[in-house]
């Protein structure tokens, strides 16, 4: 496995923590405030999708050349 094989599957592996961070915190409806304001459970439903297709995209990318 190459260099940039490995990296791309840890920024994929990061990603994915990220996108089930925001996951939990919308299941378990946590409250983040944000310079004394707060920011509502919603906002993690986009944060969830976006971060796990970023997630699902460097995995495949990082996936080895099939030949033909």
């Amino acid at each position: 496995m190459n260099n940039q094989r490995i990296g791309l599957r840890v920024a994929a592996l990061i990603f994915a923590v990220v996108s089930l961070a925001h996951l939990v915190r919308w299941i378990a409806r946590l409250e983040i405030v944000v310079a004394g304001t707060a920011v509502p459970p919603w906002v993690s439903i986009p944060g969830f999708a976006v971060a796990g297709l970023l997630a699902l995209w460097l995995w495949r990318l990082a996936r080895p050349e099939l030949k033909r």
